[in-house]
């Protein structure tokens, strides 16, 4: 799987739609963890994640429209290979 084939977003959840807010602000709807988050578990469901580049953060929203904010933290992974402009 390639680098563009895999984002931030997609560690961390799953989700239905997504919207554009301008740079580096995404914002995702009907999101399902797929790591804990917090005092999330695996498997929590929330209306709409947001992503706020700028700052470092995301943001859950719950179904009673509490905003759960986290700071990103950095975590290097490991090193991709560049064939011909393809990076694997």
């Amino acid at each position: 799987m390639s680098q563009k084939d895999y984002g931030l977003e997609d560690q961390l959840f799953t989700w239905d739609g997504w919207d554009d807010n301008g740079p580096m602000a995404l914002q995702f709807y009907k999101v399902e963890l797929k790591v804990p988050i917090g005092e999330f578990p695996v498997g929590t469901k929330f209306p709409v994640a947001f992503f706020n580049g700028d700052k470092s953060t995301l943001s859950l929203m719950d179904e009673d429209d509490v905003e759960h904010t986290y700071e990103l933290l950095v975590n290097i992974g490991k090193k991709l290979e560049h064939d011909n402009g393809t990076i694997h």
